[in-house]
């Protein structure tokens, strides 16, 4: 079946989707950008591929229980890169989860070694690309020449990112306290403190995560968590 998209093409829609929709008109630097993405891109899923000495045909088959198929033809040209750039977001998505590989991974394969165009004309380490693409760090600066740096502005999405880690790092705590708990040496003080400390910090981690959800979606702060330790909840 044939759909007229909103460039005014024509696509194929089918099993196997067929990419030859009629392009926006965007300058060589742009489209080169996005061949250049959609190459390296299916050159990882190849070479993944092949360290798992999986077949093209088992990566289809793999993608058909995973609920999203992609066929093996479909898959050969996204590894050629013989789809004028073209690459949706499930398909590299499905496509990690049957390689068993990190998705950003597949983006930036060469991580952490080299430098990567992370945007048009926008170079950056690929270890601060794939941090910047995990939520961990603000857009890497970008060297425009020898005096001048653009540096990515901070957003509340890293400080989500970063609140949430913090909170997930007190949970080792939590198994420690109850350890001590049992240890005769300790103290009740010595333990209440402990409590009091680890409370403090889970409640900190907590108003980070709702403030950081609220200023980055517009929404209402969230209700607060019960501490894993003690099981109160404070606003």
């Amino acid at each position: 079946m044939l759909v007229q998209d909103h460039t005014g093409g024509c696509a194929r829609i089918g099993n196997d989707t067929a990419y030859d929709v009629a392009m926006p008109n965007i300058d060589e630097a742009a489209k080169g950008f996005e061949l250049d993405l959609a190459g390296r891109v299916g050159a990882a899923v190849q070479a993944r591929r092949k360290a798992l000495k999986m077949t093209a045909v088992r990566l289809a088959e793999r993608t058909q229980e995973l609920g999203y198929p992609i066929t093996r033809v479909s898959i050969t040209k996204i590894e050629t890169n013989n789809r004028r750039g073209k690459l949706d977001i499930a398909e590299l998505l499905v496509l990690a989860a049957a390689l068993n590989v990190p998705p950003v991974l597949l983006v930036f394969p060469n991580y952490p070694e080299g430098e990567v165009e992370l945007l048009p004309a926008h170079l950056a380490r690929s270890d601060e690309a794939v941090r910047w693409m995990s939520g961990v760090s603000v857009l890497p600066a970008k060297t425009r020449d020898e005096d001048v740096i653009d540096i990515g502005p901070g957003n509340q999405g890293v400080d989500l990112v970063g609140a949430v880690g913090r909170m997930e790092a007190l949970e080792p705590e939590h198994v420690q306290i109850l350890l001590l708990l049992k240890s005769s040496d300790q103290t009740d003080d010595d333990y209440e403190h402990m409590v009091r400390n680890h409370e403090e910090r889970w409640r900190t981690a907590l108003r980070e995560i709702a403030n950081a959800k609220a200023e980055l979606w517009a929404h209402p702060k969230d209700e607060a968590k019960a501490s894993p330790v003690s099981g109160r909840s404070e606003k």
